[in-house]
């Protein structure tokens, strides 16, 4: 009778499980310390991707300002329109007084 096959333990390995973003992906973390090198180019890259980051927002700030400059400009010309409107429907009705008294 053949002997039975110990279970095996699985393999340790240097993986984590992705955040949800990729969910059912691993990503693999490395324990070697990083060189001095090494992390100056990573702290370059994050304040690269920082300042896109903020020039991205600054855009969306700006599109924003805008956006409610123009709508409140352009409330202030319906408004006015509006007033337009009554100081002619108003002139209007003035003159057919003048054209119904006139005719009598």
């Amino acid at each position: 009778m053949p002997l039975p096959i110990p279970a095996r333990r699985p393999r340790a390995t240097y993986q984590q499980a992705a955040p949800r973003l990729c969910a059912g992906k691993l990503l693999l973390v490395s324990v070697v310390p990083m060189n001095a090198e090494r992390i100056a180019s990573a702290l370059t890259r994050i304040e690269a991707a920082m300042a896109r980051i903020d020039a991205v927002r600054e855009g969306l700030s700006e599109s924003e300002a805008k956006a409610s400059s123009s709508s409140a400009r352009v409330v202030g010309l319906v408004n006015v329109h509006e007033k337009l409107r009554e100081q002619v429907a108003e002139s209007l009705r003035e003159l057919d007084e003048l054209l119904a008294a006139l005719e009598e």
